[in-house]
């Protein structure tokens, strides 16, 4: 796994950087589309039952928190490496993206445990 810096316009962005990087959408474009949403919801952009129906919208589906058998977590890089290679992912209090293979993100989380995960 390798990771692909891609700073977004500041710290906070990680929701919109993830989704872009993931969908091939324009930052500016996830940036407006997810304030819609969150304006129709009366909420933030970035706050995840918003991100959850934008990514709905367009095509994403959500999927469980993926589990080995004997229910240890998967880290990112062990996800990306042995699960799924394009994926929009939760970690605590932040979401990235892998997209084949690669972490595209500001910062290396790939040590992190992985949550829910979202692909289209």
């Amino acid at each position: 796994m390798n990771l692909i810096s891609n700073k977004g316009k500041g710290k906070c962005d990680c929701v919109v950087r993830a989704i872009s990087s993931s969908s091939g959408k324009s930052w500016d474009e996830v940036y407006i589309a997810l304030g819609e949403v969150g304006f129709e919801l009366k909420d933030m952009p970035s706050s995840k039952h918003v991100y959850e129906k934008y990514l709905g919208q367009i095509g994403y589906r959500k999927q469980k928190m993926p589990r080995r058998s004997d229910n240890t977590r998967y880290t990112v890089k062990e996800f990306s490496e042995e699960l799924c290679k394009n994926a929009i992912v939760s970690v605590a209090n932040h979401l990235t993206c892998i997209k084949d293979g690669n972490l595209i993100d500001s910062w290396d989380c790939s040590y992190k445990s992985v949550g829910n995960y979202f692909i289209n």
